[in-house]
């Protein structure tokens, strides 16, 4: 199936002047309006650009996915002091910031697992399945695995939706700035950065960031999903730091369990109009 390349009128480098409710949206860096389609909008981390599709929902459509696909709550598993994430409370109270800022993943705070889950809902046809510790365990001196019962998965979106945001995490996995970073040879991996503020505790935020990458494989027949998150790396501040440990444990893994290379190439997506 392929991803229709949905149109935003203009990405541009803030949308102050243009928010109805005066929030302040800026990327990365300056540049020029860009005529962006989503997938445009993913390859470049756009914040603007994402601010524009976000629009096109209700703010209480968008909080009801983010709980189906796990985030604000403890996994299934429990682990001991795990942190919940925290949605910024009801929708309904959102200020005019937050309404934007939740859009691109600010605004919120998520956990390593949950985002791991949410690309496993993705790679899954939609499907989020419970998150697990084991698959079962092995009595000493018995061969018999005492299996864990099958968990039972939720279609949190449509089949359809979750091959359109894999064929367009194959594009930024393709064409962003780090395709050189995490490349691995022979495999179709659909994968995505994350840039994160961390709190203070104090109304503020910690020097440096929270850099990180997620992503599966083969994407043409998900197996395997990696998830990798740097706490202020020492010798770069960006998620470049972190892609060269994603290609590192994906390529390991896919090369341990003798992975079938993909067949075809990732499908072709434009991302300007």
């Amino acid at each position: 199936m392929r991803a229709s390349p949905t149109r935003i009128a203009g990405s541009s480098r803030r949308i102050a002047s243009s928010s109805p409710n005066g929030a302040d949206v800026n990327d990365s860096s300056f540049h020029d309006d860009q005529q962006l389609t989503l997938t445009g909008v993913l390859v470049e981390s756009s914040n603007t650009g994402m601010s524009q599709f976000g629009e096109l929902m209700t703010d209480r459509a968008r909080y009801d996915d983010m709980l189906k696909f796990g985030l604000g709550a403890e996994s299934e598993v429990g682990f001991l002091a795990e942190a919940s994430g925290d949605l910024h409370g009801d929708p309904d109270d959102w200020d005019n910031q937050t309404k934007y800022a939740t859009m691109f993943g600010q605004g919120l705070t998520t956990t390593a697992v949950q985002i791991a889950s949410v690309y496993q809902t993705i790679a899954n046809g939609g499907v989020r399945m419970p998150v697990t510790l084991v698959d079962g365990c092995v009595r000493d001196g018995d061969d018999v695995t005492a299996e864990t019962p099958a968990p039972q998965g939720e279609q949190v979106v449509s089949p359809e939706a979750a091959t359109a945001t894999s064929q367009m995490l194959e594009r930024v996995y393709q064409d962003a700035w780090l395709s050189d970073e995490w490349n691995i040879p022979g495999y179709r991996v659909a994968a995505k950065t994350g840039t994160a503020q961390v709190p203070d505790g104090n109304g503020g935020y910690q020097e440096g960031y929270l850099v990180s990458v997620s992503g599966f494989a083969p994407a043409d027949d998900p197996e395997f999903v990696v998830s990798v998150s740097i706490m202020n790396p020492v010798k770069m501040n960006s998620s470049a730091a972190s892609a060269p440990v994603f290609q590192e444990v994906m390529s390991q893994v896919l090369k341990k369990y003798r992975t079938v290379p993909s067949g075809a190439p990732a499908p072709e997506l434009p991302a300007t109009w």
